[in-house]
């Protein structure tokens, strides 16, 4: 992905993080988010991969934010991901899970309803740019 968007990978992890700080200067990684929560990781446990934290978060399907599925895209329905289903092969349904995961859980953490707020940007501030390698 990286060769298709940016150009050849580069040769080290060091000069990997050096582009990718460059390239997006703020990133949330949901992963890191999960396992460094206590509230969602004593909720659902600590998920080792997208799916299982996708598939868990799925219980809060009904509380904030809702989050609804655009019209035409009817096989990216939000339900447990299933190897056979032709979405869950493909990078868009990959971002939706992405998405789906990093919004619920602001709702988690009760942080939603101040996405559009000042105090947004410094509750979230443990958690930028710390990422799982």
């Amino acid at each position: 992905m990286y060769n298709a968007f940016f150009g050849p990978l580069p040769e080290t992890q060091k000069e990997f993080k050096i582009n990718l700080k460059r390239d997006f200067p703020v990133l949330y990684d949901t992963k890191y988010l999960q396992n460094n929560s206590n509230i969602i990781a004593s909720d659902i446990g600590f998920q080792m991969d997208l799916s299982s934290f996708y598939k868990a978060m799925l219980k809060y399907h009904t509380s904030e934010p809702k989050i609804e599925i655009a019209e035409g895209f009817d096989d990216y329905k939000l339900a447990a991901l299933d190897d056979e289903s032709v979405a869950s092969h493909e990078a868009g349904y990959d971002a939706m899970v992405t998405g789906y995961v990093f919004f619920k859980s602001l709702g988690v953490l009760n942080m939603y309803n101040s996405l559009f707020d000042k105090t947004f940007v410094k509750r979230m501030k443990f958690y930028e740019n710390r990422v799982n390698f």
